[in-house]
């Protein structure tokens, strides 16, 4: 599937790999203790400038992994010395340790990461310097998402746009109530000006010279008659869903082909299916759309993220 594209694959358990890597391993194994400091200033860093690391630290935990018993074990700096003396046993990289490793074997122009791999590079970088080895340049990859026909169709048919379906409670509940009668949504907001109209007219009653009700008093009954308007509208709006059986399924599968299971479509779905729904015109189209995106980095810009991406019936 990636071979015509161009896009090579490299195992990173073989052992060719993990061969390559091994002398950076080592060096990261006798470099733990300064690792684990230059970790633990930019964790203080990141949390004084209102961040949050996206990798925990680990006190007395190296970043380099090995084997026992088919298991990958993490390398406690205290072992640290007798790992790098074992020949032949097999090291690999963490999470913040496997960007430097991959740029010290591999020719890298840049680091192509999702927006979490991006969040964890201010914490590569501190790994790099540690290391005295040359940090990863971390580039944003393209993404979108994918609008089939019948999917386009419902979004027209609503007035909806993409992004609406990220919140479906939102969604629904906006077109039952477009689905309710005129007059029942008149009706509801009607009572609610009557309560802040009713409540405005006994403090304009109660005696100024000797008022009778405190202001906190009438302000708590009216914020309760408000609160019990707002439940009963939420009870209607709930009635027509149930009602709205149509309307109901049809946000269903807009929310389960744009985002199933809350998350981004290209999170949850395989891409497979719509191949098979429209042929390698689709890659065609995605390739047209990410060159623009790499051309735009090389050119020191960026664009905006998770485009849509139309396709048509045919």
């Amino acid at each position: 599937l990636l071979e015509p594209l161009g896009v090579p694959v490299l195992d990173a358990s073989h052992v060719a790999v993990l061969e390559a890597e091994r002398p950076l391993m080592e060096r990261a194994l006798q470099l733990g203790r300064e690792i684990e400091q230059a970790l633990a200033t930019r964790t203080a860093e990141l949390e004084s400038g209102g961040h949050k690391p996206q990798v925990a630290d680990v006190p007395g935990m190296s970043l380099v992994f090995t084997r026992e018993d088919g298991r990958k074990v993490r390398i406690p700096l205290a072992d640290a010395s007798r790992d790098v003396a074992r020949d032949g046993e097999p090291l690999s990289p963490n999470v913040l340790l496997r960007p430097v490793a991959e740029r010290s074997i591999l020719p890298t122009v840049a680091y192509v990461a999702g927006p979490g791999e991006i969040a964890y590079f201010a914490q590569v970088s501190a790994v790099a310097d540690a290391l005295g080895a040359a940090p990863p340049l971390a580039v944003p990859r393209w993404s979108c998402t994918i609008v089939e026909p019948h999917v386009s169709t419902l979004l027209a048919r609503y007035a909806l746009q993409r992004e609406d379906l990220a919140n479906p409670d939102a969604v629904s509940g906006r077109l039952a109530r477009e689905s309710m009668p005129v007059a029942l949504t008149d009706a509801l907001r009607a009572l609610r000006e009557r309560i802040e109209q009713g409540s405005a007219a006994v403090a304009a009653a109660d005696d100024r010279e000797a008022p009778l009700l405190a202001p906190d008093v009438l302000a708590g009954t009216q914020r309760q008659m408000l609160w019990r308007a707002d439940r009963l509208e939420r009870r209607v709006v709930a009635a027509a869903k149930r009602r709205a059986t149509t309307l109901m399924r049809d946000v269903g599968a807009m929310r389960g082909a744009l985002y199933p299971g809350g998350v981004r479509q290209e999170r949850a779905l395989n891409l497979m299916p719509m191949l098979a729904r429209h042929g390698a015109a689709l890659i065609a189209d995605m390739r047209v759309r990410a060159r623009e995106h790499a051309e735009a980095l090389v050119q020191g810009e960026t664009l905006v993220q998770g485009e849509t991406l139309p396709v048509d019936g045919a």
